[in-house]
């Protein structure tokens, strides 16, 4: 057992889920800052950034961070587009 906690606490892709999961939790965090951070945050582009640097730091793997951002940009856009109403 404790060979599997062990791999799992170093998977690169396990912690890049933590990340996101993590990240998800963030939304919440999000109302508690000053109104000058939100209009930061609201930007698309600073929060692909902001999830970059998540799974960066949680795998240190650039290519891993890479796939993971991309991964979490297709399913936000998918998500955008399965619930957008005409």
């Amino acid at each position: 057992m404790e060979d599997f906690i062990t791999y799992m606490e170093q998977h690169p892709i396990f912690l890049a889920i933590m990340v996101i999961i993590s990240t998800i939790g963030f939304r919440y965090i999000h109302d508690d800052i000053a109104e000058n951070v939100h209009k930061i945050l609201n930007c698309q582009l600073t929060r692909k950034l902001i999830m970059f640097a998540f799974i960066f730091c949680a795998t240190r793997d650039l290519k891993i961070s890479l796939l993971g951002t991309i991964l979490y940009i297709l399913l936000i856009q998918s998500h955008k587009l399965m619930t957008h109403t005409p």
